[in-house]
């Protein structure tokens, strides 16, 4: 990483820590989540979150309460996180010596729901599944938003040298290649989703603290074009953010709230600090919750693991639809 782009990525890290939001309207769903980062269900409806060094499978108790259970054991901070047909992806960025800013791709088979899981009471150690550093990530800065394609190969972003990687797998736990797939953004790329052949994504305006939403185009022989910005925040970061039927819903990290942009325009945003620094929604999904709340990933201040303010999962009804 050269010294402009160190700069840039402690300069936005730095802004991020003064002016993170200071408050959370969100219910509670699990705290001591270290650095609340992503979050994402499984067809059949199992929740996983990551925070810090883990990733959990939160599990919902008879009493309706919620557990978490610890899937990985690693001295890495693990940030995306994705599912690819029954395995369990992940990347992490170990940020000590003697490895420091070196990433690596964690992942683990999702076993079967099982009584081993249900009859779990406490927070602990998973019974039945466990992530584990597949593989080295070379020359990758700091790997965060993950995404896979229709073909399985899996992608993530380098906030640290603002690129898109592509990692083709020759079996699940095997890597036979990993690439550049785009490196045309200004810094910062952040979370990312594919929207048919537009892989979305949030970054940051080269030098400036103006947040950027768009998208790189799949070319015809497979590769990314050129990042086309379609909306603009100043003084903030958009961290994730969640496609919808008809538009985007993004959180603002910063000012703490969820903004929904349709036609590339906001069209409803929560109020400022409902959340203490967000950075990944997602839709409630059966048989743990219903589909008209979202659940919220709320960070707090960036390597304060142990602040009461963030490091947790939250659940908040929107007060709008987003169909």
């Amino acid at each position: 990483m050269n010294n402009d782009k160190i700069s840039q990525w402690l300069a936005a890290g730095l802004f991020s820590i003064i002016l993170s939001g200071c408050g959370s309207e969100s219910q509670t769903i699990v705290d001591d989540v270290p650095d609340a980062e992503n979050l994402l269900f499984t067809d059949d409806g199992r929740l996983f979150v990551s925070g810090g060094s883990n990733v959990f499978e939160i599990v919902k108790k008879p009493d309706g309460s919620f557990i978490k259970l610890d899937t990985f054991q690693g001295d890495c901070t693990v940030e995306g996180i994705i599912v690819r047909d029954n395995y369990l992806y992940g990347v992490c960025n170990n940020l000590s010596s003697p490895d420091f800013l070196k990433s690596f791709l964690i992942g683990g088979e999702i076993v079967p729901m099982d009584s081993a899981i249900t009859n779990s009471s406490t927070d602990g150690m998973h019974p039945s599944m466990t992530l584990i550093t597949l593989s080295p990530l070379a020359d990758v800065q700091i790997a965060n938003g993950m995404e896979v394609d229709n073909e399985g190969n899996l992608y993530f972003s380098d906030s640290g040298d603002s690129r898109i990687f592509k990692i083709i797998l020759s079996d699940p736990t095997t890597v036979a290649d990993l690439q550049v797939w785009a490196d045309n953004f200004e810094y910062f790329a952040n979370g990312i989703k594919w929207v048919g052949d537009r892989l979305y994504t949030t970054a940051m305006k080269s030098g400036t603290i103006t947040a950027q939403f768009g998208y790189i185009e799949r070319q015809p022989d497979g590769s990314g074009g050129d990042f086309v910005p379609v909306y603009e925040r100043k003084s903030t970061v958009l961290d994730d953010f969640l496609p919808t039927a008809n538009g985007f819903l993004l959180t603002d990290y910063l000012k703490g709230s969820l903004v929904y942009l349709q036609d590339n325009k906001v069209v409803a945003e929560t109020p400022k600090d409902t959340f203490y620094s967000p950075t990944a929604v997602i839709i409630g999904q059966p048989p743990m919750f219903s589909n008209d709340v979202v659940l919220v990933t709320e960070k707090g201040i960036i390597f304060e693991q142990n602040s009461m303010q963030g490091n947790k999962l939250g659940l908040y009804q929107l007060p709008w639809s987003l169909n």
